[in-house]
């Protein structure tokens, strides 16, 4: 089972870092998705719509549109708040965490986001060593919050 981070603050220049590649890539909800299911096709079957139906068809979809920019929205929230706001992250995704763990989403799907995520960030935006680093952190903080409403311990 996947280990929880530890929860780690961002300092103002991580935050800042973060946020201009955010705003690079927000506009790519799609395909961040895709780039998901593309590598980790098993995920797919936790999506009742895109269950059983083929990728690259569904790609195309007003309704894959709408939960890519559903999943990536909630990201966006707490990306914005980063270094401003840990109560308002911690209420974001305090109640994240808790809708997943109602569904029965592991810890291994959100490592596996997180990968594909991580992965299309190295391909899509070349940030920094720095930048990359301040990535691993905000997503630790992500999912120390996640990860402990997965187990019913909100933070």
């Amino acid at each position: 089972m996947a280990r929880i981070p530890q929860l780690k603050i961002l300092t103002e220049e991580q935050a800042k870092l973060v946020q201009t590649d955010w705003d690079y890539i927000r506009t790519q909800a799609v395909e961040i998705l895709y780039n998901f299911f593309e590598k980790y096709p098993g995920n797919m079957k936790h999506f009742k719509a895109f269950a059983g139906k083929d990728l690259d068809d569904l790609k195309e979809t007003p309704e894959f549109a709408a939960h890519a920019e559903k999943i990536l929205g909630v990201f966006g929230q707490v990306i914005d708040l980063l270094g401003k706001d840990i109560d308002g992250i911690k209420k974001i995704l305090n109640e994240m965490g808790n809708n997943h763990r109602a569904r029965g989403t592991s810890r291994f799907a959100f490592m596996e986001f997180r990968e594909a995520l991580m992965e299309f960030l190295r391909f899509n935006v070349g940030s920094s060593y720095d930048g990359m680093q301040a990535w691993t952190d905000a997503i630790d903080c992500m999912y120390h919050i996640i990860y402990n409403n997965l187990e019913g311990n909100p933070v």
